[in-house]
């Protein structure tokens, strides 16, 4: 907590944060944040691979889990199994 309060992070609002993505899960987060970074894509050629990207290597393993829950550890083991 003191290396936060150091670095300027809020521990109380990180909580809140992590509390309410408990129960979001990477697809919704996902679907919830490419509505607005689609419009700024240049064409609809790079909308699809976004998607069909998440769609065939991302969702299958780890879509269901919550944000919460997903750590850079859990999405380097799941690139490695490809």
């Amino acid at each position: 907590m003191r290396q936060a309060a150091k670095d300027g992070i809020d521990i109380r609002k990180e909580q809140c944060r992590l509390s309410k993505a408990k129960g979001v899960s990477l697809t919704q987060a996902f679907e919830d944040f490419f509505a607005i970074r689609k419009q700024h894509l240049s064409n609809g050629k790079h909308v699809q691979q976004w998607q069909n990207t998440m769609r065939d290597y991302v969702f299958p393993r780890i879509g269901k889990r919550p944000v919460a829950d997903i750590t850079a550890g859990a999405v380097l083991l799941q690139s490695t199994r490809v």
